[in-house]
C-alpha cells in the first residue's frame, strides 16, 4: 500500500513541474510506516519497488532518479542521528545529501545523458549552478526535519489509532 502511495505521488509529480524536487521527498515519507512497523528490510523493499516504478511510469524522469538518490533517507535518518554532536550530525547530512545529488547529476549527464538536465546546467553558469545545488541542499535539510516530523506524527497519532482498531477486529 504505502508503495503505491509513493508511486502515486510521484507520477503526480511528474505531471506538475514545480514537483521535481518535492513529490520525491513526500514519496520517501511514506517508507515511514513500514519501517516502524515491519523493520527496515521491507522500508528498503517499498524504496526499491517505488524507485524502479518512478523511473520507468514517471513522465519526470529527474524527479524519479532524484527519489532514486535520495529517498532512501528515511531509513538511514536514524542512525545518523545517533552521532553525538549536533553540528557532526548536521555535516553528516549535509555531506550525505550532497554525494547523493552529485552522483545522481553526473549519472543524469554523463551516464543517461538525459537532455532536459544537461541543457539546464548548459544553459547557466558554475556560480548559478553552485548555488541550485546549495538551495537543494537546503531543501533536503529541509526534509531532514520533515521526515523527523513525519515519524513523530505517525508514531504519536497514527499509530496508537491502528492499534486499537486491530484490537478491535
Amino acid at each position: 500500500m504505502m508503495a503505491a502511495l509513493g508511486t502515486a505521488i510521484m507520477l503526480v509529480g511528474g505531471v506538475v513541474p514545480v514537483m521535481t524536487y518535492i513529490s520525491p521527498l513526500l514519496a520517501g515519507v511514506f517508507i515511514i510506516p513500514v519501517r516502524v512497523e515491519l523493520g527496515r528490510k521491507w522500508g528498503w523493499m517499498v524504496w526499491g519497488t517505488v524507485s524502479i516504478l518512478s523511473i520507468v511510469l514517471c513522465a519526470d524522469k529527474e524527479a524519479g532518479f532524484f527519489y532514486v538518490f535520495a529517498g532512501y533517507y528515511p531509513l538511514i535518518k536514524e542512525y545518523i542521528d545517533r552521532i553525538k554532536g549536533k553540528v557532526i550530525s548536521i555535516l553528516a547530512k549535509a555531506g550525505i545529501f550532497t554525494a547523493s545529488m552529485g552522483m545522481m547529476y553526473l549519472f543524469l549527464i554523463y551516464v543517461i545523458a538525459l537532455p532536459s538536465v544537461i541543457a539546464d546546467f548548459s544553459g547557466v553558469s558554475l556560480v548559478v549552478n553552485i548555488l541550485i545545488f546549495a538551495v537543494m541542499i537546503l531543501i533536503l535539510i529541509c526534509f531532514d526535519r520533515m521526515a523527523a516530523i513525519a515519524a513523530w506524527f505517525y508514531a504519536a497519532r497514527i499509530r496508537p489509532k491502528m492499534k486499537s482498531i486491530r484490537r478491535r477486529g
